[in-house]
């Protein structure tokens, strides 16, 4: 996950790496699913990693801290073994 700021405002960008395939006897990042220019409004500041330890692709959720002291947003990734969809809760 990136932090960019650019003329249109700040955004992060987001990629979803499929675990097969960095386990893979040569592992590859080509099924990547990448969200690109993500308004802060969705992911708030610093989205942290999240990792799918047992592989059975429920929601991800990562952590981010808000604009107000003291709050997080839980940016999340449905499906991130199948086709990948970014939200928020």
């Amino acid at each position: 996950m990136f932090g960019n700021v650019s003329d249109e405002g700040e955004f992060s960008n987001i990629a979803v790496l499929p675990k097969a395939d960095l386990l893979a006897p040569t592992p590859t990042i080509e099924n990547r699913t990448e969200f690109q220019s993500v308004p802060l409004s969705e992911v708030s500041f610093s989205p942290q990693v999240t990792v799918d330890l047992d592989g059975t692709g429920e929601t991800a959720y990562m952590v981010s801290r808000s604009g107000v002291p003291g709050v997080v947003q839980l940016p999340t990734v449905e499906d991130p073994a199948g086709s990948p969809v970014l939200g928020c809760r």
